[in-house]
């Protein structure tokens, strides 16, 4: 993506609407100089051609020893508003900086230009900007550029003052309601078939020496006559599939894919609603995996992974990878997020929560 707000030409310097207009008279008074040979005219326009000459080196100097420090949130969200903050400083020990602008150059447009007050040696100061991202993505800040019109106004000199850096925008999270077929979000403990002690009560068996008491069936026993002893299923780690259909919706927006935007949000809220209540979760798709962990970090993993996915045709043809892990999801709570609806989920119905976009 070009720059929408680059520089227009690689030299330094431009002339501002003031110069042009100034330098439009000087050339009218040095015809006439030329044409009447008054002197006063010369001694004018040589006035007016050294007030250009004296711009030259006077605005070089104001940004010399000036640096500019960009911090950001550490987290952005589409659709949020944050502070960009500039920390600008004076690293000169004698000479104050004079006034300038600070120009953001790179694939966004901020909604204000910050303008920088006249810095004492050795001092520094912050400013802040308020922004927002309405998508979800990578946006690359080319450079930020100094200008400054001193001292006439005349010329403005432009200096790249801060280094290219990529900004990563997550995806909006939303809250989730109820899934469909009762299933509730605050389910998923998954329990497995072998014995331990868990809450859900899996068989009886026979009293064994060793057993404790308060587990005894007092009823079969009764019944059986014989001692009879509860067993209960164990309850596995808390582990949640996030499988997401990365193929591309049919309903487009201004170049933008609704369908599969709509998808993006739904896998990002599952992972921070899981996340945030201790679950494991992985993430799986046909551009990549990532495999089951805890906490905060895992989160920001996903995150991103779904701030950089972008929809892809050849999606379909990249489930026979996920099809053969289908043993490894058997004990599982898996949601299956596609922009095809819910009938196009390749694995086997009650095993996987399906969402479909829109």
């Amino acid at each position: 993506m070009e720059p929408k707000n680059e520089s227009l030409s690689h030299f330094p310097y431009q002339l501002t609407p003031r110069g042009k207009f100034l330098l439009g008279i000087t050339l009218a008074l040095f015809l006439a100089a030329i044409n009447t040979g008054n002197n006063l005219l010369y001694l004018i326009v040589s006035l007016l051609i050294s007030s250009y000459l004296l711009s030259l080196p006077l605005s070089r100097a104001v940004l010399r020893g000036i640096r500019v420090d960009v911090k950001l949130p550490s987290d952005i969200w589409a659709g949020e508003r944050f502070f960009i903050t500039f920390k600008i400083i004076n690293e000169n020990r004698h000479l104050s900086s004079q006034p300038f602008f600070l120009h953001w150059c790179g694939d966004f447009q901020l909604t204000a230009i910050p303008f920088i007050p006249d810095i004492p040696p050795g001092e520094s100061v912050s400013l802040k900007v308020e922004h927002s991202f309405d998508r979800r993505g990578s946006y690359h800040l080319s450079y930020t550029e100094g200008r400054v019109f001193y001292p006439f106004g005349l010329m403005a000199r432009r200096e790249k003052l801060v280094t290219p850096m990529e900004i990563v925008v997550y995806p909006p999270i939303e809250r989730l309601r109820e899934l469909a077929a009762g299933k509730s979000l605050e389910e998923g403990l998954m329990e497995s078939v072998m014995k331990g002690w868990g809450h859900s009560l899996h068989s009886l068996r026979e009293y064994l020496p060793g057993d404790e008491v308060r587990f005894l069936h007092w009823k079969a026993s009764a019944k059986l006559s014989r001692l009879m002893v509860k067993e209960f299923a164990r309850e596995d780690e808390q582990r949640v599939s996030l499988i997401m259909d990365t193929s591309p919706g049919d309903r487009k927006e201004e170049g933008v894919d609704i369908e599969f935007e709509r998808c993006v949000i739904l896998t990002a809220s599952l992972a921070w609603h899981f996340i945030t209540k201790n679950y494991s979760v992985q993430l799986l798709s046909p551009q990549g995996d990532i495999p089951p962990e805890f906490g905060m970090p895992q989160l920001f993993r996903i995150l991103k992974f779904l701030a950089l996915v972008e929809p892809s045709a050849e999606a379909e043809d990249s489930w026979q990878r996920l099809l053969l892990s289908r043993g490894e999801l058997s004990r599982e709570l898996c949601f299956w997020i596609s922009t095809r609806g819910t009938a196009t989920s390749p694995f086997p119905r009650g095993q996987v929560v399906a969402f479909p976009a829109g």
